[in-house]
Parts: C-alpha cells; structure tokens; sequence
C-alpha cells in the first residue's frame, strides 16, 4: 500500500461530507490508523474519556441499519406531517444515504466515557475534536 501525504491545510480545506458510500471492505490496518488519528486529538484536561466500537459483522451492521433506518422513517414521517403545499420533501440528501445504510462496510462508533469518580461534565465535548480527526 503506498500512502499517499497530504498537507494539514489542504486536508482541512478539501473535507466534504460524503452522502454515498462505497460497500468495499476496509483494510484493519487503515480502521486503526483512523482511530489513532482519533486518539491524538485534545481533550480537556488530557483526559481522553474516549472508545470506540468498531462494527464489521453484517448481521449487526444489518440490525443497526434496521434501527436507523426506523428512527429516519419516524422522523421523515413527523416532518411530512408538517409540510405545507408547495414545501419541498424533507431530508432529500439523507434519505437515500439512510436507505443504503446496510451497505457500509463498517461502522465506528465514537463513545464519550467518563470514569468512576469524573464530575458529570455538561457534555461529551472532548469527543468531538477526536471524531473530527478521524474524519
């Protein structure tokens, strides 16, 4: 495999959201390269309250797609319910993203984690910068 390097810059500048996704199975050694990108984000107060559940079996990617995909329909009903006439259909980007989502090779689910004994914090926040370095 050669790597291919890019510039700190010219990574943050060219990211988009991806809406489509490819079914190619992803490499071990590239899920841990992109959790250990996660891993080198700050957090506050070093503390790293971070896991995260790597998902590769497709009876549970296939049960975690059913469970998203309820969750959109009940959400995507509730919003048309609401239109008005001549309001656009909800969600149009989404909606297609949510029906393949059996599809994905793997999920990585980012997890806050506080410890025994951790004040409750307002909020996960020292997991978003981690979840930013994987994207």
């Amino acid at each position: 495999m050669v790597e291919e390097k890019i510039g700190l810059f010219d990574a943050i500048y060219t990211q988009r959201a991806i809406r489509s996704l490819k079914p190619d199975p992803i490499p071990d050694e590239i899920l841990v390269q992109i959790i250990e990108a996660a891993t080198k984000a700050p957090s506050g107060g070093n503390s790293q309250p971070w896991a995260f559940i790597v998902v590769k079996d497709p009876k549970s990617i296939a049960k975690i797609a059913e469970w998203g995909k309820a969750g959109f329909t009940a959400m995507y009903e509730r919003a048309i319910e609401r239109l008005k006439p001549g309001d656009p259909l909800p969600f149009p980007r989404l909606k297609p993203m949510v029906e393949k989502l059996g599809d994905v090779p793997v999920f990585i689910f980012p997890c806050h984690v506080r410890g025994a004994g951790v004040a409750a914090a307002p909020g996960g926040q020292s997991i978003y910068p981690a979840t930013q370095n994987m994207l």
